[in-house]
This record gives structure tokens, C-alpha cells and sequence, in this order.
């Protein structure tokens, strides 16, 4: 065969770039549109909401609306859809980093994901991505200090790094964008965050703060009645002021339409941990057991145990609490920041003078240090502690 000549193969080289130059620009068209999907207020299908779906660009992504440019038969209508109704958002130009995040917390990897999302917060996305980055990094930083053991020493500088991270998180967000479609759930976080950080008349602010917002959501709305209850507790040591108040909110958030679970089992998840601070021990774990079967998320139900196991402990019921830190064990295994707390104590039950079990003690050790080697418990197993 004859090859080719020099000058036809420039040719052919070229008309082949040209053809990827125009396919990469119609890519980068296609991928910057922005899709909303939404619910049809008053419409169903089959018993099920219709949904409807709008293409263009976002123009915002606010907490009371998401407005679009949306283009019908090549023109373009900017479209105002209540956030109420809104199923998903999804933008043109995606995250990668953002979308590998997402999979790290299912995977229960919290550490690996807060440095994802830190990358996502420098990629050239839309903005909406970056403070959804903002909001999760926030979230994953205040669950992994509620893990952490604040009579541990070495634990106690970690956890307030780690609360004063998530709490200038949250605060940013509000400054950046104060109606974002998640500003609520920030102002929550911080709320929350100031609150275990002992700053109580900075979170009793934010608590009022949230509920003066005539426009926030209810969920919202009720998170902050429940910290606010909970700061009687924490500032002024009113705790039966703080476990009546929290009593009125879960039966109050359980008679919704649609009933606000989540709210109700933290609501009752704290009054249990009020109760404990009385040293009303069986009333306290009995409520925390209920949580723990019954709460609406695996992080709630994973508290709940490991809260009911500390209080047994304390009241030297060891054989007992090794089992409700052993139900976090098995069943809880990608809530990884208490995972660990929950072996870690398991193993120190398992090798009490009551239940004498020093074998299965050194197995939870083992699997504590080979599961989650870069934690203070884990430091504590090898230490013998």
C-alpha cells in the first residue's frame, strides 16, 4: 500500500481536529445546563406527585425559591419554583470532588470526605455547589467532635478545633448568601455548634435568631425550639425546665402532617441526656433505648446507644452496656467516628471485673485499631488505656 503524503495527512490531521474542537464545544454546551425537577403542587399520578422538570440556568437556589432561566421553543422564561416542592437540583457543570464526598459519608469515611469537599470548594463550579461543599464540611466536622470523648484530655483541644472549624462554616455561608436554599439548616449548625462549644448567650442568640425568621422551614424552626430547651440544661442548669420543654416539642413534632420524626427522636434523644445528667438513670436509658430502636436515622440511633451504653457504665452495669455498644458495633458500622467510640468502650466493658471477658476485649481492640487507626481510641487501645 501506498502510504500516505506528508500534505494529506495534514489535512486529514487537522479536518480531525477541527471535528473534536466542534463535539468538545457542543459537550461544554450541554454541560452547563442546569436541570430543577419539582413536584406538581395539585397534580398525581397513579396516587404518586407528578413531577415536572425545568432546563436553562440557575439563577439562585434560595430557601423559599429557586429561580431558573428556563428555555421553552428556543426562548428563554425565568421560572420561580417554591423550594417546598423542589426533588433535585442538579447543575450543568458538576463536582467531581463534591459527587466523591458524598459516596465518603456513605462509606462512613467522614475524614476522607471533609478533605473532599475542601477540594470541591476550589473547583470552577456553580456557587450553589461550593456552599453545599461549605454546609457538609461544616455538618461532618461537628459529627466528628460529638464523637470524641471531652473527658479524654487529648481529646478536648481536637473537639473545640473541630467545633469553632464547623461553626466558622456555618457563619460563613450565612454571611456569603443569607437566603441559600440550606442558609436554615447552617443557622442550625451553628447554633448547635456554639452551644457545645460552651458559648451559650452567642447560640441562645442564634436559637432566637432562627425563630424570629417568619420564612424559615418548620424543621428548622423546630431544631432550634430543641437547642434553645436544651441551652436551659447547658447555661443555666435548668434541666427539668429542659426536659419538659423537650417533651411538648417531640409530641408536638410527632403530630405534624407529615409528622417531623427527626425533629421528635432529637428532641427526645437530649431529654435523655438531660435525664442522665440527673442521674435518673433508668428513666433516661429507657428513653435513649427507644431512640435507639426506633429514631429516624442511623446517626440518631447510633447516638441514642452509645448514650445509653455511658449511662450504664456509670451506673456499673457493665454486661448490659457491652451489649448496647455492641448493637453500634454490628448494626452501625458506617456511623465510623462512633463505631469507634463504641469499640473502644465495648472493650473496656468486656474487660471490666464484672464481665471478664478479656479475649473478646482484645478482639474489640483489634478490630478498633485495624478499622480506625487514626483515632484517640484507637491511640488509647495501644496504649493499654
Amino acid at each position: 500500500m501506498r502510504p500516505l503524503n506528508r500534505s494529506r495527512r495534514l489535512r486529514l490531521g487537522s479536518a480531525g481536529l477541527s471535528l473534536l474542537a466542534v463535539l468538545s464545544c457542543a459537550s461544554a454546551v450541554a454541560q452547563v445546563v442546569d436541570t430543577v425537577t419539582y413536584r406538581l403542587e395539585e397534580k398525581e399520578v397513579k396516587g404518586a406527585k407528578a413531577l415536572e422538570q425545568k432546563s436553562g440556568k440557575i439563577i439562585s437556589e434560595g430557601y423559599k425559591f429557586v429561580v431558573i432561566d428556563a428555555k421553552k421553543n428556543g426562548e428563554t422564561e425565568q421560572v420561580k419554583i417554591p423550594t417546598h416542592l423542589v426533588e433535585a437540583v442538579k447543575y450543568g457543570t458538576p463536582s467531581l470532588s463534591l459527587s466523591n464526598a458524598y459516596g465518603s459519608i456513605q462509606q462512613g469515611e467522614f475524614a476522607r470526605a471533609v478533605t473532599q469537599l475542601e477540594a470541591a470548594q476550589k473547583e470552577n463550579i456553580a456557587e450553589g455547589l461550593k456552599l453545599k461543599a461549605l454546609l457538609m464540611e461544616g455538618q461532618l466536622k461537628q459529627r466528628i467532635a460529638r464523637s470524641m470523648d471531652p473527658g479524654y484530655e487529648p481529646d478536648k483541644k481536637a473537639i473545640t478545633e473541630s467545633l469553632t472549624e464547623s461553626a466558622e462554616l456555618f457563619e460563613d455561608i450565612l454571611k456569603k448568601m443569607p437566603d441559600y436554599r440550606y442558609a436554615p439548616d447552617a443557622h442550625v449548625g451553628d447554633l448547635i455548634s456554639l452551644a457545645l462549644l460552651g458559648q451559650y448567650d452567642k447560640a441562645g442568640e442564634a436559637a432566637s435568631a432562627i425563630l424570629s425568621k417568619t420564612d424559615y422551614p418548620s424543621q428548622q424552626k423546630y431544631r432550634a425550639r430543641i437547642w434553645k430547651a436544651r441551652l436551659l440544661a447547658l447555661g443555666q442548669k435548668k434541666h427539668q425546665g429542659a426536659i419538659k420543654e423537650l417533651e411538648a416539642i417531640a409530641a408536638e413534632a410527632g403530630k405534624c402532617d407529615p409528622p417531623m420524626e427527626e425533629a421528635a427522636d432529637e428532641a427526645l434523644l437530649l431529654k435523655g441526656i438531660c435525664l442522665r445528667e440527673l442521674r435518673d438513670y433508668r428513666t433516661a436509658e429507657s428513653l435513649l433505648n427507644q431512640v435507639g430502636i426506633e429514631g429516624a436515622t442511623e446517626e440518631l440511633k447510633a447516638q441514642a446507644l452509645v448514650c445509653r451504653g455511658e449511662s450504664l457504665m456509670e451506673r456499673g452495669e457493665m454486661r448490659e452496656a457491652l451489649f448496647a455498644f455492641l448493637r453500634v458495633v454490628v448494626l452501625h458500622f458506617r456511623e465510623k467516628p462512633l463505631h469507634a467510640k463504641a469499640l473502644y468502650l465495648a472493650s473496656r466493658c468486656a474487660a471490666s471485673e464484672k464481665v471478664q471477658m478479656p479475649d473478646r476485649a482484645q478482639d474489640l481492640k483489634l478490630e478498633l485499631i485495624a478499622n480506625h487507626p487514626d483515632t484517640s481510641y484507637a491511640q488509647r487501645a495501644r496504649a493499654g488505656q
